[in-house]
């Protein structure tokens, strides 16, 4: 009986000393799927384009993170299609892939490759059809991001990143200069 209350006395007092495991929602309290690792680096390749511009920096937000992460999902689970939502809150770029795992660099380059496509002034249907989601990235009143990911039936993946202001304002220019 001695031996057994001395294990539990050292299982006990091991379990106090060490280390507690931190929790899920400690590490991936960012309103959606991304992970804070990954919203930083998601944040920063947005600035990254919009400093190269020489717009402000833009921050993650976890309100706006949670309405893209909701649009995320209901695209997985609605036949895996890219298609806008229908609110206007926000400026909207999607992003669809084959399999389940692009790094946020990588998705933020894929729509700032459109940068090629470019060719300054104001935003008109045409310019806009081509290099939209490079222009929404650098909006210049654009203040906060939030990105949401969903897996659909197939393993492919479907991201959505939500945009405060909105951006793409026809007429105007995405660096306001």
């Amino acid at each position: 009986m001695l031996i057994k209350q001395t294990i539990i006395i050292l299982v006990f007092g091991i379990g106090m000393i060490l280390p507690k495991a931190p929790t899920t929602e400690n590490n991936t309290n960012t309103g959606s799927n991304y992970s804070k690792t990954e919203a930083i680096e998601m944040v920063k390749r947005h600035n990254d384009y919009r400093s190269e511009v020489g717009v402000e920096d833009v921050e993650w937000s976890n309100e706006i993170a949670k309405a893209a992460q909701k649009w995320a999902n209901n695209l997985a689970n609605t036949r895996c299609n890219l298609k806008h939502s229908k609110s206007r809150k926000y400026g909207e770029n999607l992003f669809m892939g084959s399999r389940d795992s692009y790094s946020p660099t990588y998705i933020t380059d894929s729509w700032g490759s459109e940068k090629s496509k470019w060719r300054g002034g104001k935003v008109t249907m045409e310019n806009y059809a081509r290099a939209g989601h490079y222009t929404q990235m650098i909006w210049h009143s654009t203040t906060e991001i939030g990105c949401g990911k969903a897996i659909c039936a197939d393993g492919s993946i479907i991201v959505c990143c939500n945009y405060n202001p909105k951006g793409n304002m026809i007429g105007q220019k995405p660096t306001g200069k």
